[in-house]
């Protein structure tokens, strides 16, 4: 059946312009959301490497070197993120059925804050989930007690 047939109607009881006006909107308030707060940590100051130890020696230069290194690799993950927000998103499903959004991103994802979707690298076991064709299944490392929970690629 052509894409416009199975898009005409309903589903799941609501009409299908609906159902993308809804997602398109949570998508857009994600993307706002991650990108505002990507900006405004990468507006913050940061503490410069030279002046965090109280006297240098060839010890602490070093040392401030990889600091400034570890600094530079967070702006550089927070610019990707203010820039791209994300690569795509996933309805997730596990075995019982529960669902949940996956925002997936090229760098680092922040922190998630109370009510926010998950966000997910795409390096990372969940975000290799985007690569799959829907329905696919996979088992999926998850952070509670390191156990593997499998995981589908859900329609949304």
């Amino acid at each position: 059946m052509p894409v416009a047939e199975k898009l005409e109607g309903e589903v799941e009881g609501a009409p299908v312009e609906e159902q993308i006006r809804d997602i398109a909107g949570e998508t857009l308030d994600q993307l706002t959301r991650t990108a505002s707060r990507a900006e405004a940590k990468l507006a913050d100051a940061r503490p410069d490497a030279a002046t965090a130890f109280a006297s240098t020696n060839s010890l602490t230069s070093s040392a401030g070197q990889n600091l400034a290194e570890i600094f530079d690799q967070g702006h550089q993950g927070l610019s990707e993120l203010a820039r791209e927000p994300a690569i795509a998103r996933l309805v997730v499903a596990d075995e019982a059925g529960t669902s949940k959004t996956i925002f997936i991103t090229r760098a680092t994802p922040l922190p998630r804050e109370p009510g926010e979707p998950f966000s997910a690298s795409y390096l990372s076991p969940m975000g290799r989930l985007a690569a799959l064709p829907v329905g696919r299944d996979a088992d999926v490392p998850t952070p509670r007690a390191c156990e593997a929970s499998r995981w589908s690629n859900a329609r949304s």
